[in-house]
């Protein structure tokens, strides 16, 4: 399915992969799009910011398993790099919560996991929506 230029497409960085922000530059590394299986994210589909950051805490927040930002990319973005876009609904899962907003962002049709260009592109364009900032610079000073 193809997406509208300006959907956007959310990715949780939690606190259990501290290599996914650059605390530097005070940023999403290219490390929060990289993963094996494609790129998980949640989908605007219309709906307001705030609604869309009450979701994704109400789906991550699971005990010592915290969100620790949220960030934003666009169709557009994607589309720049030739990234698929691929609507991944979670639905009666035994394990995970219900997410009819899940999507996969994917190398291509062939391969899952994005390039290393890909990602840095993406990083690089990606908005920071919420920040724990209290808990970033914690684990700076550590």
């Amino acid at each position: 399915m193809a997406f509208e230029s300006d959907e956007r497409f959310y990715r949780v960085i939690r606190n259990t992969n501290p290599n996914a922000w650059d605390a530097e530059c005070n940023r999403p590394s290219s490390a929060a799009f990289k993963d094996s299986l494609g790129c998980s994210v949640d989908r605007r589909k219309k709906r307001e910011e705030s609604e869309v950051l009450k979701f994704i805490h109400g789906v991550h927040d699971k005990g010592a398993v915290q969100v620790k930002a949220v960030v934003s990319v666009s169709q557009s973005d994607c589309d720049e790099k030739n990234i698929l876009t691929r609507e991944d609904p979670v639905i009666n899962d035994p394990v995970l919560e219900d997410n009819p907003f899940h999507c996969l962002l994917l190398r291509d049709e062939e391969k899952a996991e994005l390039t290393k260009g890909q990602c840095k592109y993406l990083a690089s364009k990606a908005c920071i929506n919420e920040q724990n900032l209290i808990e970033f610079c914690s684990k700076k000073s550590e």
